[in-house]
């Protein structure tokens, strides 16, 4: 499979700058809908705490305290950044 190409500091100016149907416009090698989630990405960048970053700390609790509650809500103070779906997945 063919590896898709990095976005350049220019491409990233104007994914920001315009909406994502004028944005394809310019970057004709990029589609409409890879523009509208690299914008999002762009504003809204991952935090620690985020779905793809689990922190060993937060790992180490939920597997501890998992079988335990009767209810995932229990659990969602000890997880400010996570929600229910997340701590059940």
């Amino acid at each position: 499979m063919p590896r898709k190409p990095s976005w350049t500091n220019e491409e990233d100016a104007i994914v920001l700058r315009m909406y994502p149907t004028a944005a394809a416009k310019l970057l004709t090698h990029r589609t409409r809908g890879s523009i509208a989630q690299h914008r999002f990405l762009l504003q809204h960048p991952q935090k620690e705490g985020s779905w793809k970053n689990w922190t060993a700390e937060e790992d180490a609790i939920l597997r501890r305290l998992w079988p335990t509650p009767s209810h995932v809500r229990e659990l969602l103070p000890l997880f400010p950044n996570r929600n229910a779906i997340q701590l059940r997945s």
